[in-house]
């Protein structure tokens, strides 16, 4: 399961406002958004999302049996602001489409670069220092926080994004035979030449 909230509610929560009709700036910002939750959706298996939808159907069935009014979480209204990182998340995917270095868009390395430049400013501000919790001593330490790049949205935005965009890794090739046998042979004459300058330098005159 994923929280999110409709197109509708996270532009208002962006903007303070409704989008405006036949506006372009508005329309990419509501594809954004739509994107988004979709990436958020496919941060979860599909096997793992269907356990949980029979698991809460069947909590609905067994209390039904006995008459226990059902006692589920709110799923909303959210407060109107970005708590769970939409704005990061959106200007990650603006950021997708500019031209990378071996593609026509970024690799995923590349934009989530955003993410971690936010949750440093984030920890550096007032209201990050305020909100920092730290759990463990010694040398083992782990800090809470409230900055929302860290929310569970967010961990299932970046998840579904990377399956999504996929991940090209382009390793270094492999040395040739013949230009290593090169290399080898320069190595030796090297060596050859350091070992015959050493005699000369201790050979009696």
């Amino acid at each position: 399961m994923t929280s999110f909230q409709c197109d509708l509610c996270v532009f208002r929560n962006l903007t303070g406002r409704n989008p405006i009709e036949h506006s372009p700036r508005d329309r990419l910002l509501q594809c954004c958004i739509r994107r988004c939750n979709l990436d958020a959706l496919w941060g979860r298996e599909r096997a793992t999302v269907d356990a949980n939808r029979r698991g809460v159907h069947k909590l609905l069935e067994l209390w039904k049996k006995v008459g226990i009014i059902p006692n589920l979480p709110r799923l909303g209204p959210y407060p109107v602001e970005d708590k769970l990182g939409y704005s990061v998340a959106i200007a990650m995917l603006l950021k997708s489409l500019e031209e990378g270095k071996y593609a026509s868009y970024q690799q995923f390395e590349v934009i989530r670069s955003l993410r971690s430049s936010f949750s440093n400013l984030y920890l550096a501000s007032m209201e990050g220092a305020y909100c920092q919790r730290l759990v463990g001593r010694d040398t083992t330490k782990l800090f809470l926080t409230e900055s929302p790049t860290q929310s569970i949205f967010f961990e299932r935005f970046a998840t579904g994004c990377k399956r999504r965009m996929g991940q090209e890794v382009r390793q270094d090739l492999a040395i040739s035979l013949e230009v290593m046998h090169a290399l080898m042979q320069e190595l030796e004459k090297d060596c050859g030449l350091g070992r015959r300058r050493k005699r000369e330098s201790w050979w009696p005159c």
